[in-house]
């Protein structure tokens, strides 16, 4: 019943204002009622509240604190590329959104991996904007797949491009299918394309042309396709020179050294065509030795090193390698499409989606925060010391009892495990063979019965993994969407919290202020203190008088009790005050008895003395009153804390 009038009373709040005070008081009158009041009931719900407060605040800064680190890694990476290209502000911009399209399609091991390609590539090609990302993408994927480094695939790339006039994506993609085919056995594969593909464009042969003739070389078991170009690059060489050799090397072949010699100087077409002759002429020559002698005048010592068969499989231009074939598309579809890879994909785009924009809301206001408190620095250091003393005290204290109470506990116990060794291994090794069984019984049902279950499901996912992709896509439409709604609404949430941030910063510069000036008073009076009657603190005394009145009660023992404070040359022997005003010195005969002044104080209570006010007698302490022993204590006690506060000891 209670319950009710409390969401009846938070709706009255809500609706109207003026029904609200009475709700209150009729509420509260019912919760009088209850075992718990009004008032306690609020008490708890706060604890409630303010526990889901936290968990929300702390979620808040989770995710805050993800955005700024992403938006900070971000700007780094984009910084570097700058360095790195010397790009202009203008067209960082551009910069900024390639990176982007590149991490969202799961490509690159974070923002600084993605940074390094772009740089590399940017700076051997001079590439920008989508020739940019095509080109860093393609380089990415050759790198994680064939490990074929983005430096050594742009630079292969860029020469074939210029070489040939093919496009980036055509370069890499027979860069793939050269690599797919086995030409980078021997991790050559691009330097043999830097070093040869002007020999065999110089030829007349096209990239595609390039690749399939190494490959059909290579195919006859050729150890190493640098061979096969360093075969060509001298053909091509002699076919030229019109030397005697080269002449002799046709003319076995049947054919006129002249023209041969003109046509293969023409390249293009009319070089294709000649090459074509002289692979014929060698494969239709039966004697082989004069087929030896015509091939090495033709090629060069490197006939003995690739042989005939790979000479003859180089004739051959057409083979599996095609520059119109996506092989990279086809590898990107096989390497990143995993129930793994969609995940990740969807973190990198809710990522860039949501936490980067918020990002880059927060970073403004945090660099303002920051340098307000780089302002405020003195004051912030001088309370982080004074705290970080009083928590050194602490852990003084707990490290004293881990010390003295917890080590020799935790010794004791090692002593009683190190004297009981033999016995624990014994009973472990009982226990690991009682259970032994068991767990081989459970680990061969997993195996026979739930492996099967897993292995099939995963299957059924690689199948729906397509199915995955286009919802994926429908829904990451949608998101996005629905992100640019949500991020117009954190923008005016973060306008209003920088203009809430502006209210308040007035008056917290007000109390610092104060505070400063506090602080300030209190270290001139601690000054004034320790330079108190021009002495040292280590020797400055206080004189204290303690007098005391008798009662009538005490009259006759008072009577008995002198009081030799102005001294006696001659005393009469019995009990006697001689500190009435201070110390004084004695000259004692031998065996006189001295008397405890604890045990003095209880002769003098007992005998019915009372005490009076003490009374400080000199400097700053003139005419302070204190009543007792446990006042003197207490202002001792006062005056040395603020001394140790001053470092004085």
């Amino acid at each position: 019943m209670f319950r009710t009038e409390i969401f009846k009373l938070f709706g009255s709040i809500m609706v109207d204002n003026d029904a609200a005070n009475q709700a209150i008081d009729e509420t509260e009158s019912k919760a009088n009622k209850s075992t718990k009041t009004f008032g306690e009931m609020l008490g708890s719900a706060a604890k409630v509240g303010a526990g889901i407060a936290m968990a929300m605040g702390a979620a808040v800064v989770a995710v805050g604190g993800l955005a700024v680190s992403l938006t900070d890694d971000l700007q780094k990476s984009l910084n570097s590329i700058q360095s790195q290209t010397g790009a202009t502000d203008e067209s960082m911009v551009a910069m900024k959104d390639t990176m982007l399209a590149i991490y969202n399609a799961n490509l690159g091991e974070n923002f600084d991996d993605i940074a390094r390609a772009m740089s590399e590539v940017g700076k051997q090609t001079g590439a920008t904007g989508e020739a940019l990302e095509g080109m860093t993408k393609d380089a990415l994927v050759l790198r994680d797949t064939f490990e074929l480094e983005v430096m050594e695939s742009t630079r292969t790339a860029d020469m074939m491009m210029k070489r040939f006039g093919i496009t980036s994506d055509e370069a890499f993609n027979l860069i793939a299918q050269g690599a797919q085919q086995g030409l980078d056995k021997n991790g050559n594969l691009l330097d043999s394309i830097n070093e040869y593909s002007v020999h065999f464009q110089q030829l007349g042969f096209s990239s595609e042309e390039m690749f399939n003739m190494m490959a059909n070389g290579a195919a006859t078991g050729v150890f190493d396709i640098d061979k096969l170009g360093d075969a060509m690059k001298e053909f091509g060489i002699r076919s030229k020179d019109g030397s005697k050799t080269s002449s002799d090397g046709f003319k076995a072949l049947g054919l006129d050294a002249a023209k041969m010699t003109a046509e293969f100087a023409k390249g293009g077409d009319a070089s294709t065509y000649a090459f074509d002759q002289v692979i014929k002429g060698l494969s239709a020559m039966t004697n082989p030795v004069k087929r030896e002698a015509a091939g090495v005048a033709l090629f060069g010592t490197q006939w003995e090193d690739v042989g005939v068969e790979g000479i003859l499989a180089m004739g051959k231009l057409d083979g599996a390698i095609n520059s119109n074939i996506d092989a990279l598309g086809k590898i990107n579809e096989v390497n990143y499409d995993t129930f793994g890879q969609a995940v990740q994909g969807i973190g990198r785009n809710l990522q860039t989606g949501i936490l980067l924009p918020l990002g880059e809301k927060i970073l403004p206001i945090l660099n303002e925060f920051a340098g307000w408190i780089q302002g405020n620095m003195p004051a912030i250091q001088n309370e982080i010391e004074y705290a970080m003393g009083i928590i050194g005290g602490v852990f003084d204290v707990i490290g004293g009892v881990i010390r003295d109470y917890i080590m020799p506990q935790f010794n004791a116990f090692k002593n009683v495990i190190s004297e009981n060794m033999p016995q624990i291994k014994v009973a472990i090794q009982a226990m690991y063979d009682y259970v032994k069984p068991s767990f081989d019984r459970l680990a061969a049902s997993i195996r026979e019965n739930v492996l099967p279950i897993i292995q099939g499901f995963w299957d059924l996912v690689q199948r729906a993994m397509p199915t995955i992709r286009v919802i994926f896509e429908v829904a990451m439409l949608a998101v996005g969407t629905a992100l640019k709604i949500a991020m117009d609404v954190i923008t005016v949430f973060l306008e209003i919290v920088k203009g809430m941030y502006n209210i308040i910063k007035p008056p917290l510069d007000l109390v610092i202020g104060i505070f400063g000036k506090v602080s300030s008073a209190i270290e001139t009076a601690l000054g004034w203190l320790l330079d108190w009657n021009g002495t040292p603190a280590k020797d400055k005394s206080i004189t204290v008088r303690t007098t005391y009145k008798e009662t009538s009660s005490a009259k006759t023992v008072g009577d008995r009790l002198g009081n030799n404070a102005q001294g006696t040359d001659f005393w009469r022997g019995g009990l006697t005050w001689v500190n009435e005003e201070g110390g004084e010195i004695m000259n004692l005969p031998r065996g006189t008895q001295i008397i405890p002044h604890d045990v003095s104080m209880e002769m003098a209570r007992n005998s019915g003395l009372s005490s009076s006010a003490i009374v400080f007698e000199r400097g700053a302490f003139e005419g302070a009153n204190i009543m007792d022993d446990y006042g003197v204590d207490r202002l001792m006690d006062r005056v040395m804390d603020r001394l140790a506060l001053k470092g004085v000891r």
